[in-house]
């Protein structure tokens, strides 16, 4: 009726909030009518049971009830800037607010009103089935009073059997998003040729080969280029493990029994780089530099104007890393980092000649950095293109000072 009067419409976010209200609006008058009917087996009539019943729990309910409201009142007042956000707050938070006020006005006016004219002269007998489930719930209650130890360790066995079975469950990355893949990258020397980047992937394909049924691969995918590689293994899908099978593997392990299944995508990874290649120059990680992943990778940033001092701090940072209990493999940038130019235009010369700054960058990235073209199509295949300078018209810097560049006028 609300939602009627205000204008709104019966969207997917109203009809959010009224789901989120349904286990709340019921406790108010559950409460009350309990009390009302404690109140009649105790030989009240219904009259002042339903009165007695009402104002004893009453106060108990209002604040039970503003609390429940005052939660969701900050999504009302919330202004997010004109971004949208607040329009569909208020449409999950306004249905909540109404319908617990409404669920405190029947718990505390119409249930104790209701009891006196529907209810009859006598009580009704308690089912059957509520009876025994006192009995049954006082009998626990008594074994477990007088059983305190053994209650307690049962307990402390069903939370440890929990644990156990959590850690089984299927969990998708943290970082990647997909626990059916490993992504082992490989920063390369500058030095290294395309024929010796091929062979070196080559052995790294080949390691994993080797083990494949082990491992589970599906496929491998593997791109290198200059200074990077990476090889990306697709795993099949985590089998799907009853809970029996859980904690039958779990006795397995306790009592050292070994079993015959396919490693988790954890063991793979832990094994593969115990087996993957090594390479002089060829720096071996798992995860994108900088990036944070489900391995644990820590990043420090070190920032300064004066390099080689950033240089020794990230050796002595380094040493000191390796020195940490659990620390796995530390790398830095410096290792591979490739060499840098920066350049600064003097703003009255280029002003005084005409050139425009953008066309010094441009002609800078497309002579020394490269620019990929669009492929040529040749009779039988396609060919990649790359505008570029020679390797030896950009192999110093002075070189690069010696480049022209035409000014506006055409000069």
């Amino acid at each position: 009726m609300v939602v009627y009067f205000i204008g709104w419409t019966l969207n997917i976010f109203v009809m959010m909030g009224l789901m989120i209200s349904v286990g709340m609006v019921v406790d108010n008058g559950i409460v009350v009518l309990e009390n009302i009917y404690h109140k009649r087996n105790e030989g009240v009539s219904a009259r002042k049971a339903s009165i007695w019943g009402a104002s004893e729990v009453g106060l108990a309910i209002i604040m039970a009830t503003l609390t429940s409201i005052a939660v969701f009142v900050p999504m009302l007042l919330m202004e997010d800037g004109g971004g949208g956000l607040t329009f569909y707050l208020q449409r999950i938070g306004l249905p909540v607010i109404f319908s617990l006020a409404a669920s405190l006005f029947v718990a505390l006016v119409m249930i104790p009103l209701a009891t006196t004219k529907l209810a009859g002269g006598q009580v009704a007998r308690e089912n059957k089935l509520i009876t025994h489930s006192k009995a049954y719930y006082q009998k626990s209650l008594q074994f477990a009073l007088s059983h305190r130890l053994d209650v307690v360790l049962i307990v402390v066995g069903i939370l440890g059997l929990m644990m156990i079975l959590s850690q089984h469950i299927a969990q998708s990355d943290s970082m990647e998003g997909n626990i059916s893949d490993i992504r082992l990258m490989f920063d390369l020397p500058n030095h290294f040729s395309e024929e010796e980047a091929f062979n070196f992937f080559k052995e790294v394909e080949d390691t994993v080969n080797v083990k494949s049924e082990e491992y589970g691969v599906k496929a491998i995918d593997t791109g290198f280029r200059q200074g990077f590689g990476r090889v990306r293994v697709y795993l099949e899908p985590p089998q799907k493990q009853q809970w029996y099978h859980v904690i039958y593997g779990s006795i397995c392990n306790l009592l050292g029994i070994e079993r015959d299944l396919r490693m988790t995508r954890e063991e793979v990874l832990a094994d593969l780089k115990k087996r993957v290649p090594k390479k002089p120059g060829v720096e071996f990680r798992t995860s994108w530099r900088g990036g944070q992943s489900e391995e644990g990778t820590v990043s420090i940033m070190l920032y300064g104007d004066d390099t080689n001092k950033l240089a020794e701090l990230a050796e002595e940072l380094e040493r000191r890393m390796r020195l940490i209990d659990g620390v796995v493999s530390v790398e830095t940038d410096r290792q591979s980092g490739n060499d840098e130019i920066k350049i600064s235009m003097n703003r009255e010369v280029v002003t005084r000649n005409g050139i425009n700054p953008n066309q010094v960058a441009y002609t800078l990235m497309y002579a020394v950095r490269g620019l990929d073209l669009p492929r040529f199509q040749a009779e039988d295949k396609e060919i990649e293109m790359r505008i570029q300078l020679q390797e030896e018209d950009r192999e110093n810097l002075n070189q690069l000072k010696n480049m022209t560049f035409t000014s506006v006028s055409g000069a």
